[in-house]
Protein backbone atom coordinates (compact mmCIF):
# COMPACT_ATOMS: atom_id res chain seq x y z
CA UNK A 1 0.00 0.00 0.00
CA UNK A 2 2.92 2.33 0.61
CA UNK A 3 4.00 1.85 -3.02
CA UNK A 4 0.46 2.71 -4.16
CA UNK A 5 0.55 5.89 -2.08
CA UNK A 6 4.05 6.74 -3.27
CA UNK A 7 2.90 6.33 -6.88
CA UNK A 8 0.16 8.89 -6.22
CA UNK A 9 -2.68 6.37 -6.55
CA UNK A 10 -3.81 6.88 -2.95
CA UNK A 11 -3.81 9.93 -0.69
CA UNK A 12 -3.61 7.95 2.51
CA UNK A 13 -3.49 4.44 3.91
CA UNK A 14 -5.95 3.02 6.39
CA UNK A 15 -6.22 -0.20 8.30
CA UNK A 16 -9.16 -2.13 9.66
CA UNK A 17 -9.63 -4.15 12.85
CA UNK A 18 -6.11 -3.42 14.09
CA UNK A 19 -5.60 -3.93 17.81
CA UNK A 20 -2.98 -1.98 19.78
CA UNK A 21 -0.26 -4.59 19.23
CA UNK A 22 -0.97 -4.58 15.47
CA UNK A 23 -0.69 -0.80 15.38
CA UNK A 24 2.56 -0.91 17.36
CA UNK A 25 4.05 -3.25 14.74
CA UNK A 26 2.90 -1.00 11.90
CA UNK A 27 4.33 2.10 13.55
CA UNK A 28 7.69 0.34 13.99
CA UNK A 29 7.90 -1.06 10.47
CA UNK A 30 5.94 1.13 8.07
CA UNK A 31 7.17 4.25 6.35
CA UNK A 32 3.66 5.71 6.29
CA UNK A 33 1.54 5.89 9.43
CA UNK A 34 -2.06 4.74 8.88
CA UNK A 35 -4.44 7.67 8.58
CA UNK A 36 -7.35 5.71 10.03
CA UNK A 37 -8.16 2.46 11.80
CA UNK A 38 -11.71 1.27 11.20
CA UNK A 39 -13.10 -0.97 13.95
CA UNK A 40 -16.41 -2.21 15.26
CA UNK A 41 -17.34 0.49 17.76
CA UNK A 42 -20.52 0.95 19.77
CA UNK A 43 -21.44 1.10 23.46
CA UNK A 44 -21.23 -2.70 23.79
CA UNK A 45 -17.80 -2.83 22.12
CA UNK A 46 -15.96 0.37 23.07
CA UNK A 47 -12.34 -0.71 22.45
CA UNK A 48 -10.98 2.01 24.77
CA UNK A 49 -7.38 0.78 24.51
CA UNK A 50 -7.50 1.11 20.70
CA UNK A 51 -9.27 4.48 20.91
CA UNK A 52 -6.66 5.84 23.33
CA UNK A 53 -3.74 4.47 21.29
CA UNK A 54 -5.05 5.94 18.03
CA UNK A 55 -5.61 9.34 19.62
CA UNK A 56 -2.13 9.33 21.16
CA UNK A 57 -0.56 8.55 17.78
CA UNK A 58 -2.70 10.80 15.57
CA UNK A 59 -4.57 7.98 13.85
CA UNK A 60 -8.23 8.71 13.15
CA UNK A 61 -10.73 6.13 14.31
CA UNK A 62 -13.58 5.01 12.10
CA UNK A 63 -16.46 2.85 13.19
CA UNK A 64 -18.59 0.23 11.56
CA UNK A 65 -21.55 -1.57 13.11
CA UNK A 66 -22.21 1.45 15.29
CA UNK A 67 -25.89 0.63 15.29
CA UNK A 68 -25.46 -2.99 16.45
CA UNK A 69 -26.97 -2.26 19.87
CA UNK A 70 -30.15 -1.25 18.06
CA UNK A 71 -30.18 -3.79 15.24
CA UNK A 72 -28.45 -6.94 16.48
CA UNK A 73 -27.86 -6.83 20.24
CA UNK A 74 -31.33 -6.19 21.62
CA UNK A 75 -32.42 -6.42 24.31
CA UNK A 76 -29.66 -4.59 26.12
CA UNK A 77 -29.01 -2.27 29.04
CA UNK A 78 -28.73 0.82 26.81
CA UNK A 79 -32.16 0.36 25.17
CA UNK A 80 -34.05 2.76 27.50
CA UNK A 81 -31.31 5.39 27.20
CA UNK A 82 -31.42 5.30 23.39
CA UNK A 83 -35.21 5.79 23.48
CA UNK A 84 -34.99 8.57 26.06
CA UNK A 85 -32.23 10.45 24.24
CA UNK A 86 -34.01 10.11 20.88
CA UNK A 87 -37.18 11.61 22.37
CA UNK A 88 -35.25 14.39 24.12
CA UNK A 89 -33.42 15.45 20.94
CA UNK A 90 -36.28 14.77 18.51
CA UNK A 91 -34.31 12.27 16.44
CA UNK A 92 -34.28 8.53 15.86
CA UNK A 93 -32.45 6.06 18.09
CA UNK A 94 -30.14 5.34 15.14
CA UNK A 95 -29.24 9.00 14.95
CA UNK A 96 -28.39 8.91 18.66
CA UNK A 97 -26.16 5.89 18.01
CA UNK A 98 -24.27 7.61 15.21
CA UNK A 99 -24.01 10.86 17.17
CA UNK A 100 -22.53 8.88 20.10
CA UNK A 101 -19.61 8.04 17.78
CA UNK A 102 -19.27 11.52 16.31
CA UNK A 103 -19.30 13.18 19.73
CA UNK A 104 -16.29 11.05 20.65
CA UNK A 105 -14.40 12.12 17.49
CA UNK A 106 -14.98 8.76 15.82
CA UNK A 107 -15.93 8.69 12.14
CA UNK A 108 -19.30 6.94 11.96
CA UNK A 109 -19.87 4.74 8.92
CA UNK A 110 -23.26 3.24 8.26
CA UNK A 111 -25.39 1.95 5.43
CA UNK A 112 -29.07 1.73 4.67
CA UNK A 113 -31.27 0.65 1.80
CA UNK A 114 -33.77 3.27 2.94
CA UNK A 115 -33.11 6.56 1.13
CA UNK A 116 -35.17 8.61 3.61
CA UNK A 117 -33.16 7.22 6.53
CA UNK A 118 -29.91 8.17 4.80
CA UNK A 119 -31.23 11.68 4.10
CA UNK A 120 -32.12 11.96 7.79
CA UNK A 121 -28.59 11.01 8.77
CA UNK A 122 -27.15 13.64 6.46
CA UNK A 123 -29.37 16.41 7.82
CA UNK A 124 -30.32 15.60 11.42
CA UNK A 125 -26.93 14.38 12.67
CA UNK A 126 -25.55 17.91 12.49
CA UNK A 127 -28.54 19.51 14.22
CA UNK A 128 -27.81 18.13 17.68
CA UNK A 129 -25.02 16.99 19.95
CA UNK A 130 -25.12 14.60 22.86
CA UNK A 131 -24.03 16.24 26.08
CA UNK A 132 -20.94 14.83 27.75
CA UNK A 133 -23.02 13.18 30.49
CA UNK A 134 -25.27 11.58 27.84
CA UNK A 135 -22.27 10.07 26.07
CA UNK A 136 -20.93 8.83 29.40
CA UNK A 137 -24.31 7.36 30.28
CA UNK A 138 -24.27 5.27 27.08
CA UNK A 139 -20.65 4.34 27.79
CA UNK A 140 -21.52 3.16 31.30
CA UNK A 141 -24.58 1.21 30.17
CA UNK A 142 -22.56 -0.28 27.32
CA UNK A 143 -19.98 -1.67 29.72
CA UNK A 144 -22.75 -3.83 31.19
CA UNK A 145 -22.91 -5.94 28.02
CA UNK A 146 -20.24 -7.29 25.69
CA UNK A 147 -21.26 -7.71 22.06
CA UNK A 148 -19.00 -8.06 19.06
CA UNK A 149 -20.91 -8.74 15.90
CA UNK A 150 -19.10 -8.86 12.61
CA UNK A 151 -15.32 -8.75 12.83
CA UNK A 152 -14.24 -12.24 13.80
CA UNK A 153 -17.44 -14.06 14.70
CA UNK A 154 -17.39 -16.12 11.49
CA UNK A 155 -13.87 -17.58 11.91
CA UNK A 156 -15.11 -20.70 13.67
CA UNK A 157 -17.60 -21.35 10.86
CA UNK A 158 -15.17 -21.19 7.92
CA UNK A 159 -12.02 -23.31 7.46
CA UNK A 160 -10.60 -20.68 5.09
CA UNK A 161 -11.13 -17.84 7.58
CA UNK A 162 -9.68 -19.99 10.38
CA UNK A 163 -6.57 -20.49 8.21
CA UNK A 164 -6.31 -16.75 7.51
CA UNK A 165 -6.64 -16.05 11.25
CA UNK A 166 -3.90 -18.59 12.04
CA UNK A 167 -1.57 -17.05 9.45
CA UNK A 168 -2.28 -13.59 10.81
CA UNK A 169 -1.48 -14.70 14.38
CA UNK A 170 1.75 -16.38 13.15
CA UNK A 171 2.83 -13.21 11.30
CA UNK A 172 2.19 -11.15 14.43
CA UNK A 173 4.36 -13.53 16.48
CA UNK A 174 7.20 -13.35 13.95
CA UNK A 175 7.11 -9.55 13.68
CA UNK A 176 7.00 -8.70 17.21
Amino acid sequence: MEAVKEAGRARSIGVSNFEVEDLEIILKTAKVKPAINQVEFHPYHQMRDVVDFCRKHGIALGSYSSLSPLTQARPGPADPAYAELAAKHGVSESEVGLRWCIDQDVVAVTTSKNEERLKGYVTKLWDFNLEKDEVERLNALGREKDYQGIAFSKFTESPILMCVAALYRKARMIMG
